[in-house]
């Protein structure tokens, strides 16, 4: 079956222990306003005991979006990136990205993150 974005990749970001909130609301919300790029929203958000992934855009710009994994056991933030990145990254390109890369299986067994990284998944 061929994939609508190619392959897809996993970088590591950075290990969040010390930003870790109180809840996980906490915890994205600290990230959507890290750094200096914009408001950042989650236009997407899964999640499960074990991870949580979010479709991460700047706010009022549908054509910027990025999906992030943030493992809550070792809490590590994690890109997905995709081979054939060339159309904006939209909540509906998400959700068929979610089930075309069966990507619930990183909520649910987030080491598989760490395994991946940068490697083709």
């Amino acid at each position: 079956m061929k994939r609508i974005l190619g392959k897809m990749s996993i970088h590591h970001l950075f290990d969040w222990r010390n930003r870790v909130g109180d809840t996980i609301q906490e915890t994205i919300a600290a990230f959507l306003t890290d750094g200096d790029v914009g408001e950042h929203v989650a236009a997407r958000w899964v999640e499960t005991p074990k991870a949580v992934i979010i479709l991460q855009m700047i706010k009022n710009d549908p054509e910027c979006g990025g999906i992030f994994a943030f493992d809550r056991e070792s809490s590590q933030w994690y890109l997905l990136d995709f081979e054939r990145f060339d159309r904006p990254l939209t909540p509906s390109i998400f959700d068929r990205l979610f089930r075309e890369y069966k990507l619930f299986n990183y909520l649910d067994q987030p080491g598989l993150l760490s395994k991946s990284r940068q490697a083709k998944a």
